[in-house]
């Protein structure tokens, strides 16, 4: 089976991807700031005299606070740099074809072409807005949602956990009796 999707990928798409990226490190560095800047307020409040639990829920309260800001402040740069990228044609929007068959995805665009072959799939993930196919940590193809029909979403979405299933099944050493 071999099928062809065409896709216009966007600064949205873009922003969509680098949000998908650094989301745990995001919320991690967030529970991080939580828990310092908490703990350390905590522990002054009771040091200048505060009782146990109201110095603690001072250190929480500004601790989550805090990690709202830290949060939010990552969010906001990650949004002026995409937009500063596209202001400065570092980045720009373009279509791709990509076709999915039993050897890979073969992909078609402005950019060059290129085709990625199952065993060099690293892994596939499926958001409420894409499908994302990773071939390193932090690069991947992306296949928006909202440009396909929803046949074509649920035959990519077969098609994908197709191959790379049976590819991964063909890297599998036979157990050993």
């Amino acid at each position: 089976m071999q099928k062809k999707y065409h896709f216009n990928i966007t600064k949205q798409d873009n922003l969509r991807y680098n949000f998908l990226l650094s989301q745990k490190r995001l919320f991690s560095a967030s529970l991080m700031t939580l828990a310092i800047i908490g703990g350390i307020l905590a522990l002054i409040r009771y040091a200048q005299g505060s009782a146990p639990v109201d110095a603690l829920l001072q250190g929480v309260l500004l601790g989550v606070a805090a990690a709202a800001l830290f949060f939010a402040s990552n969010v906001l740069s990650t949004y002026l740099r995409i937009n500063k990228l596209y202001r400065n044609k570092t980045l720009t929007e373009f279509s791709v074809d990509f076709t999915v068959d039993k050897n890979g995805i073969h992909s078609v665009s402005d950019l060059g072409e290129t085709t990625l072959l199952w065993p060099n799939v690293l892994f596939i993930r499926e958001t409420r807005t894409a499908f994302y196919v990773f071939y390193e940590k932090t690069r991947a193809n992306v296949m928006p949602k909202g440009q396909l029909s929803p046949e074509d979403a649920k035959e990519l979405r077969s098609a994908l956990t197709l191959y790379y299933k049976k590819s991964r099944a063909s890297q599998t050493p036979p157990e050993k009796k």
